[in-house]
């Protein structure tokens, strides 16, 4: 099995505020940056997910199920990161962080 984790939809995470980066680098770089802080979250979140969160995600079919609550009851549940289980056959799993460290959804 496969698990495929999607973090906030894996669009833009919280907290990845680039306007100042825009001003320190110059508008040039807008697209990128926060294309590379959302990206580079990850790591963030897997080193919190060692110790600190339990990052308990939903297998859904989408996002918006997820968000709509369609999966809460779901007995598909997996821990992002450092403590993930390898499910028997590929799930896509949905959860939501917060925008300061440790990133730990409330």
């Amino acid at each position: 099995g496969h698990a495929d984790f999607s973090i906030n939809g894996g669009r833009h995470q919280p907290g990845c505020d680039y306007k100042p980066a825009i001003k320190l680098l110059g508008k040039h770089n807008k697209k990128t940056i926060p294309n590379q802080c959302s990206h580079l979250r990850v790591l963030d979140n897997f080193q919190s997910s060692i110790s600190t969160c339990q990052y308990t995600s939903y297998a859904c079919f989408s996002y918006e199920g997820f968000k709509a609550g369609l999966c809460n009851d779901t007995p598909f549940t997996n821990r992002m990161g450092y403590h993930a289980v390898k499910p028997p056959y590929q799930l896509n799993y949905f959860l939501d962080t917060t925008s300061k460290a440790p990133f730990c959804e409330a």
